[in-house]
């Protein structure tokens, strides 16, 4: 519909890596080092090779940060492609109705939309036809108010970018694209950020803040070598005038590429290289993700607020009992041959029949149909709303075909549709209504809705050709006995009047759900009786569940349905216990929760809305709603505002700042409470939760039950409405946060020992080892490849046995920092024993005499010198100062020795990649790598790259070919750097173990935080259990769950998690 924002090109993003300062530093003193080499230096016909080198290495930093880059550019847009595929509309071209993608709407077109499931206008139209239309047009006008539309009023007009809150209607197209109100929008702000595809992180603030300190850092050493460089080496160059100014540029050249290594410029990188990703894999795994940062948000949730259907539930909804026309059919009284629309066909007249079929099949939207089954024996397949596709169902089961009483009614066939009269759904009157003319001035008003919404405007109520008066003392207990089996309940109700009524008029006294004023045409009804639909509870969802409690996550169910089946699925889902209720749960009697577990939405809205004496606004209370969330798990009854009003006071609850209460709730309670404000995840598939989905910190719609509004202002879409997806998210985000670690642990240890060692080296013998174009290398590894491995780390099973990520704690932690170390003292101690003792090897390095023993830096005076200076075909350039018995000549940077110590930095890099995958002391560090073929091909392709730099990059790199003993030798030390690690790992195990024994002989699962809930009825059941085990229990406030066995046999120590012990 609208012209697509043009992508940014690869030299665009060239130019933009060209912008960094340290590439353009060095670059510049580059083609210095050039210019002064090829004129003024010592060797003019191959000095050159050092600066150009160094171009072409920076040619190559340039480039692969570039097509990282546009590939994760072009990532995100198949994302976003993914999802505007699944934008359909429907549209009526040439008397046909297709469903087409908004980009394929052309002037001309009629569009469909509803405030249901096709809301989103996408382009400036004409209604020409349309019942209750309000719209919102604050996305263009920022004004709240919504705004009435009518074929013939003042303003027919609706435009692109607006959204149907209520009502439906046709909509003559009259501009698309950039001619549309929305198309001029998009183009002002072409060129601006995308949607969430490069907004700043939490993690990615977090480490921008660790990167300038250790900028910092790296520009105070890269100073310190600078100086050392020209205090060692310019004095005896300018007192002989002798490549003082080659010298210079090769000293800031040597200081730049110190900075360059220093200042981990990968880290941003590879924050959104991983959350592109994982937004990829997530994609695999039925999450659409719009906003990357929510992808790594999810890694710090602590509460899920779900909505039930479709989300718990299957979303296929099926007529499992119903009280109508007097008979009451349960599904123990049919067998597997039976329905219970079947059954009831049997036992009422044929004429009651053929009024519950005429108001189910007339009572619902167009946009819900069913479809034959995809394949033989399938379930049929629903399109619309779930719980209408169950009634019209049940219409074929009553012996009636649904298309054809629609086809047949005046009123409500397609061609006669504007006789009717019709009021949709809305959750401010939980309820529908359609009228349809009768002949000789007649009508008739079908009404379904929530059995409480439609017994209070009823009357009478219908036994079996006959309306008797309504008797609640018969409907109340199959209401109850429906809800305890987990059953939606449904009432319908009809109302014949003589003549036309006035459709407008409202009654005195009856008021919808919110409180306005009802119609009086929708009052005064006759119950033709209720029906109980079953949304089975999805099969997954309960190890879901289960998995979120064990990762330290609360969920809570919100759901419009009534309180006891609200209870009822909770309980089967696992979000509710026998814990929770004041009897045993098996039975109905045992259905009183304990107080603030479950509520009501009125309920819970009069306990935290205070009313203002003086003004009379309600005003929320976040005192009153701290003393009910951490109770908190089931809200019935709820709603729209109900789910803002829970994400809203979640986010601003400092509860955790209150030790007083907290310790109270842990005595009175058990629950913990995080140390942390909640980081909420909230589902939503109306128009009206679109509020709460975009407050909180990450909002999932429904892709297949979800109103396009939502879809809107949602963070993530859910393809498969199912809630083991969300668990999926949580995963996901967590392993982004665990990436990040490793290549942080990875990267700053390479930089740490580069620095050192740079440093140590210049002051000792006034020249690094690792010359500026190794070290770029070093540099591309540690940055670029080291990036793209660990970002492409598959996420492990055991990120959900932990509670979530505190978003204010440290991303480094001790445990990182001591690894860190540890590599780093290895290292750097193999690197100074090479640098130091190597030339006393005789006969190990190729240059040096056998047997002599040389000084590095110095050769023996009777080595061979030719007329051009060279020993043994190597360049040298003699020096003064030499001691007796010695000729004192630089050290060849081409090297044996040097190209050793290069190489053996470089492997030792490569295998402490493979270390940095875990973080926690695993044993084997090669778990699961073969899960990761992306971390293989970069792990070999950057071996094979450096075996090319040594082998036959002398020219380029300042390197010598070695032989077999010299790489058995680096790769020995790189490997040798996994078994040290491995040592260290055992070290901090077997301290852990003895401070474990000193504390009372228990091994105890240590965890990050507390973590966020931890129920008393569990507590009390683990006790029970302790009991029957004969371990006497311990609890207190400060410290985790410890049982301690009577004859210390037996010793168990847990840290519980949300509500559920973390096992």
């Amino acid at each position: 519909m609208v012209e697509e924002r043009r992508l940014t090109t690869y030299w665009e993003f060239c130019k933009d890596a060209l912008g960094d300062t340290t590439i353009q530093l060095l670059l510049v003193m580059s083609v210095i080092s050039i210019v002064m080499e090829s004129t003024v230096g010592d060797h003019k016909t191959t000095g050159w090779i050092d600066g150009f080198a160094i171009m072409v290495t920076c040619a190559f930093v340039v480039n692969s940060g570039s097509i990282i880059n546009y590939r994760k550019q072009a990532l995100f847009a198949k994302l976003q492609d993914a999802l505007k595929s699944g934008n359909l509309k429907r549209v009526i071209r040439n008397g046909v109705q297709i469903d087409i993608k908004d980009s394929e709407i052309v002037v001309g077109d009629i569009v469909c939309f509803n405030s249901v499931n096709l809301a989103s206008i996408p382009a400036d139209g004409l209604l020409v036809d349309g019942t209750d239309v309000k719209m919102d047009e604050s996305a263009l006008t920022g004004e709240p108010k919504l705004i009435s539309k009518e074929p013939a009023g003042k303003d027919p007009y609706i435009l692109a970018g607006t959204n149907a809150v209520s009502g439906s209607g046709k909509l003559l197209i009259v501009a698309v694209g950039p001619n549309s109100t929305a198309g001029k929008i998009a183009a002002a702000v072409y060129g601006k950020q995308g949607e969430g595809e490069d907004e700043g992180t939490p993690l990615e603030n977090k480490l921008n803040g660790m990167v300038l300190k250790i900028s910092n850092t790296g520009l105070s050493l890269a100073l310190i070598a600078l100086i050392a460089l020209l205090a060692r080496g310019l004095p005896e160059r300018v007192e002989k005038d002798e490549g003082v100014a080659a010298f210079v540029v090769k000293a800031i050249m040597i200081a730049i590429t110190v900075l360059a290594v220093a200042v981990p410029e990968g880290l941003p990188l590879a924050v959104t290289l991983a959350l592109s990703i994982a937004s990829n894999k997530m994609m695999k795994e039925n999450n659409l993700v719009k906003i990357l940062k929510s992808c790594e948000t999810m890694g710090s949730a602590t509460t899920i607020c779900t909505d039930k259907t479709g989300t718990l539930t299957a979303n296929r909804m099926t007529v499992r009992a119903c009280f109508l026309g007097g008979e009451y059919i349960l599904p123990s009284d049919y067998g597997v041959d039976d329905t219970a629309g079947s059954l009831l066909a049997k036992k009422i007249p044929a004429a009651t029949t053929k009024l519950i079929a005429d108001l189910m099949a007339i009572c619902t939207m167009d946009d819900s149909f069913v479809q034959p089954p995809l394949a033989p024996g399938g379930w049929p397949v629903f399109k619309g709303n779930p719980t209408e596709c169950a009634l019209l169902i049940c219409v074929g089961t009553l012996g009636h075909d649904y298309e054809q009483i629609r086809k047949e009614t005046t009123g409500r066939s397609l061609e006669t549709q504007k006789q009717g009269w019709s009021q949709i759904f809305s959750s401010a009157r939980k309820m529908m209504s359609y009228a349809v003319p009768l002949g000789d001035g007649k009508w008739r008003l079908y009404v379904k809705g929530g059995s409480d919404v439609i017994f209070e405007r009823c009357t009478t109520m219908l036994s079996g050709e006959q309306a008797v008066p309504m008797d609640m003392s018969v409907l109340d207990p199959k209401v109850k006995k429906m809800s305890s089996l987990a059953m939606r309940n449904l009432a319908l109700a009809y109302r014949d009047f003589p003549s036309t009524p006035d459709w407008e008029a409202t009654h005195a006294s009856q008021l919808n759900v919110d409180g306005s004023p009802a119609l009086a045409v929708e009052t005064e009804l006759v119950l033709v009786g209720i029906i109980g639909i079953e949304d089975p509870l999805r099969p997954e969802v309960a190890p879901a569940i289960k998995a979120c409690y064990t990762a330290g996550i609360d969920v809570r169910m919100v759901t419009g349905d009534n309180l006891d089946t609200a209870i009822a699925i909770a309980k089967d889902a696992g979000i509710l216990n026998d814990s929770h209720f004041e009897k045993d749960a098996t039975t109905l009697s045992g259905f009183r929760t304990k107080p603030k577990v479950a509520m009501e939405g009125k309920a819970f809205r009069t306990a935290v809305y205070i009313e203002d004496k003086e003004t009379g606004k309600k005003e929320f209370d976040q005192d009153a709603f701290d003393e009910i969330w951490p109770h908190l798990r089931v809200l019935a009854r709820a709603a729209p505002q109900d789910k803002l009003t829970l994400a809203d006071g979640l986010q601003k609850s400092n509860l955790f700042k209150n030790k007083k209460k907290c310790a109270a709730l842990l005595a009175e309670s058990g629950i913990t409470i995080f140390p942390d404000r909640q980081v909420i995840a909230m589902t939503g598939d109306g128009t009206n939760d679109a509020p709460a989905l975009k407050r909180a910190d990450v909002g999932f719609a429904m892709n297949i039950a979800g109103t396009q509004i939502s879809k809107d202002a949602a963070d993530i879409i859910l393809l498969d409405d199912n809630f083991a997806s969300i668990v999926t998210a949580v995963k996901w985000g967590r392993n982004v946060y665990d990436s990040i670690c490793c290549f942080l642990q990875f990267q700053l240890t390479v930089n740490i020992v580069a620095c050192i060692l740079t440093i140590i080296c210049i002051f000792v013998h006034a020249q690094p080892p690792i010359q500026a174009i190794q070290m770029l290398w070093i540099n591309v590894i540690m940055d670029s490849m080291a990036s793209i491995a660990m970002a492409s780390e598959p996420p492990n099973p055991t990120v959900l046995n932990r509670p979530p990520i505190n978003r204010t704690a440290s991303i480094l932690k001790p445990r990182m920092v001591a690894n860190m170390i540890a590599q780093s003292v290895y290292q750097l101690a193999a690197l100074l024993v090479i640098y130091f003792k190597g030339p006393e090897w005789g006969g190990f390095f190729e240059g040096h005499l056998a047997g002599e023993k040389v000084v590095v830096g110095m050769l023996p005076i009777d080595a061979p010198i030719d007329v051009n200076g060279t020993i043994a075909g190597r360049m040298l350039a003699q020096i003064g100062g030499c001691p007796a018995g010695a000729i004192c000549v630089e050290m060849p940077s081409e090297s044996v020795h040097y190209t050793l110590m290069f190489n053996a930095l470089v492997m030792m890099t490569l295998f402490n990649e493979l270390n940095s995958r875990k973080l926690n002391g695993e044993v084997n560090v090669l778990s699961g790598i073969t899960k990761n073929p992306t971390f293989i091909g970069v792990f070999l392709f950057s071996f094979g790259v450096q075996a090319i730099v040594v082998q036959v990059g002398s020219l380029a790199f300042k390197t010598a070919p070695l032989d077999g003993r010299q790489w058995g030798v680096c790769i020995a030390l790189g490997f040798l750097g996994m078994v040290w690690q491995l040592g260290i790992n055992l070290i901090f195990y077997m301290i852990s173990s003895c401070m474990g024994k000193k504390k009372g002989k228990e091994v105890v699962i240590e965890m990050e935080k507390p973590v966020l809930r931890r129920s008393s009825t569990q507590m009390l059941a683990e006790q029970a259990a302790a009991g029957a085990a004969g371990l006497v229990t311990s609890h207190p406030a400060s410290s985790p769950l410890i049982l301690q066995p009577k004859d210390s046999r037996v010793k168990l120590a847990r840290q519980m998690s949300s509500g559920r012990p973390v096992h």
